[in-house]
């Protein structure tokens, strides 16, 4: 399971990429689209309601309806409170910062099965994963 996520990892990391190196012009005809990604949060609600947060908004008001937010994992872990929580209200956080995919890492499984499949039901949209 680590070496799929891994890939899929490696795989929006290379989009993102693939999207930075494009020029921010469009041709006739052609759609832009805004690929914004994060990883390793840890728990951090101070970032992802602050300046993560904002610069999704930004995003979006360059881009209205073109932005595609995705988060890699590793995110419902981390700091003291939301280890005591076992994760619980993270993604809410995480979906209210405009993060439309949700990719589990490693450090997500923690908490266990009956955890992980609370935090996945708490993120209303997708969420990519094997093996689950």
């Amino acid at each position: 399971m680590c070496k799929t996520l891994f890939i899929a990892r490696l795989v929006l990391w290379l989009l993102l990429v693939c999207f930075i190196a494009l020029p921010i012009t469009a041709v006739a005809g052609e759609q832009i689209i805004c690929l914004a990604a994060t990883a390793d949060l840890h728990g951090n609600c101070a970032r992802i309601s602050g300046s993560v947060s904002q610069q999704i908004r930004k995003y979006q008001q360059l881009y209205p309806r073109r932005v595609i937010y995705v988060d890699s994992g590793d995110t419902a872990q981390g700091s003291g409170a939301v280890n005591r929580r076992r994760g619980s209200g993270v993604m809410t956080q995480l979906a209210r910062a405009g993060c439309m995919v949700w990719v589990p890492g490693n450090h997500d499984l923690e908490f266990g099965p009956s955890a992980l499949a609370r935090i996945i039901r708490e993120f209303p949209h997708t969420v990519l994963a094997a093996n689950l």
